[in-house]
């Protein structure tokens, strides 16, 4: 009885623990998840308004979005070296911390820290008391990319590619030990608690997460550059796009119309990638062309992103020559059909370099002006932004976020709470020290029978647990 007491009690309470939920659109890693599929089902912004902009003459690499903060490295690449970790506030743009090391080269999050490196070597970094410490030495550098990051592990594109322990940094293994030739160029990796993927020499080398032991190796795939794992099949773009299941059996191939070069986007039901001969694409999971459309990519040496937000596409390209003026474009299109929603010429004398971050309405763009740029379009947002901005006594900047809050609510028809916000800006410019606008509140959300329930039934079964105790 006691035993099957406390088992009740204890499962009950992890059911209304995930009854919560969690934050699921936190953008984490390259490309959002270690299977690098560039999707988020968080809906993104519906048009390019700014939410807010911070301008630091450099350049900002790519960012990522943990607890409602952005993470991202700024760089100063003329004249000397400089490099600063910056975390500002998703809502706000405000700097909340910030640590200059002029030999950083990445950063990145594992669960709750901060990881940089420099060259080949890891550190954590702490920004309350502005300082890193040694984790480790991996291999040299083979390629500027991200490492994937699992629950327990973190494999490192180095060369050879190693496998460190997220809670020691330790080595779990590396491909020195499995790959007859080591050595061998890395140009991409994805992978999941199973297995890991990575593109070496025009092949896709698949191994055991846990271990490093060789799995498979694939024939020869022309070009290939891309790889992103779906529930059951891996993907990897070259000239072709193919699919394999995970035992390295090819399930089928695409043939775009020139190769591709963009990284694939995994959608709820489709691919979504561009080619070089200007064509973006949505094919369905069975290899079948779903729509193309037109659509310019970059040149090679710059680089052409894909985010899918929602039901949205967003496709970054970076146009120019690298002697002239160069120029960024972003294009949204719906994921379904392939019609554009927007076009917004991004900036001039400038590129992306780094992949975008995707959160709850917003998308985080750094480029090589020194710009750090966060779009939305929802008037929650701009409501809320203004709630902080007043809350820190910044009349102006709530002024602003509130008028365009309105301005948004009246473009979507809700005139109601657009004069609600416009009662709220005459309040504020007309503020006095004795008395404080009243700020509309949130609408309140009714608590669901099912959670009351819940709730009541892990209290029942704690006390049935502690009468059980007590009368042992």
């Amino acid at each position: 009885m006691k035993s099957k007491a406390v088992f009740i009690s204890v499962f009950m309470m992890c059911t209304f623990v995930s009854a919560q939920g969690f934050n699921s659109c936190e953008w984490v890693q390259h490309l959002g998840t270690p299977q690098r599929t560039g999707y988020s089902a968080c809906n993104g912004p519906e048009a390019p308004e700014v939410l807010w902009k911070v301008s630091i003459p450099g350049e900002f690499d790519t960012p990522f979005i943990v607890d409602d903060n952005v993470l991202i490295l700024w760089k100063n690449p003329r004249g000397f070296v400089e490099a600063k970790v910056l975390l500002l506030d998703v809502l706000t743009g405000e700097i909340l911390q910030d640590y200059y090391d002029p030999q950083l080269s990445r950063v990145f999050p594992v669960d709750d820290r901060i990881i940089g490196e420099s060259g080949s070597y890891v550190y954590e970094i702490d920004l309350v008391s502005a300082t890193k410490t040694l984790l480790t030495v991996t291999p040299k550098k083979g390629s500027p990319l991200y490492p994937v990051i699992l629950k327990e592990k973190i494999v490192f594109p180095a060369t050879p590619a190693v496998c460190l322990s997220t809670s020691d940094f330790d080595v779990v293994w590396s491909l020195k030990d499995v790959m007859v030739d080591p050595e061998l160029d890395l140009f991409n990796l994805a992978g999941d608690e199973d297995i890991v993927a990575f593109i070496m020499q025009d092949r896709l080398y698949v191994v055991d997460s846990s271990t490093g032991v060789l799995k498979w190796t694939s024939e020869p795939l022309t070009l290939a550059l891309w790889v992103t794992f779906g529930k059951d099949t891996i993907y990897c773009g070259g000239r072709n796009l193919w699919a394999f299941d995970r035992n390295g059996s090819e399930i089928w191939h695409f043939i775009p119309d020139e190769r591709i070069v963009s990284n694939i986007v995994l959608g709820l039901d489709g691919m979504y990638f561009a080619d070089e001969g200007n064509n973006l694409y949505k094919i369905d999971i069975n290899g079948n062309l779903i729509w193309k459309i037109c659509w310019e990519v970059s040149p090679r040496y710059y680089k052409t992103h894909l985010i899918g937000a929602g039901d949205t596409l967003y496709c970054i390209g970076n146009y120019g020559k690298p002697d002239l003026v160069a120029r960024t474009y972003i294009s949204a299109y719906n994921m379904e059909d392939g019609n554009m929603i927007w076009d917004l010429e991004f900036g001039s004398s400038c590129y992306i370099k780094g992949s975008p971050a995707t959160a709850e309405g917003i998308l985080v763009i750094g480029n090589t002006n020194g710009e750090l740029i966060a779009l939305a379009s929802d008037p929650e947002l701009y409501k809320k932004q203004g709630d902080t901005f007043w809350s820190e006594n910044l009349k102006d900047e709530a002024i602003n976020s509130y008028e365009k809050a309105a301005e948004l609510y009246e473009k979507n028809g809700n005139s109601t709470q657009s004069r609600e916000i416009r009662e709220l800006i005459s309040e504020i410019e007309n503020f006095s020290e004795t008395k404080s606008p009243t700020i509309p509140a949130e609408p309140s959300i009714p608590i669901p029978i099912s959670t009351v329930l819940v709730f009541t039934v892990v209290l029942a079964g704690i006390f049935i647990t502690y009468c059980t105790k007590k009368r042992k």
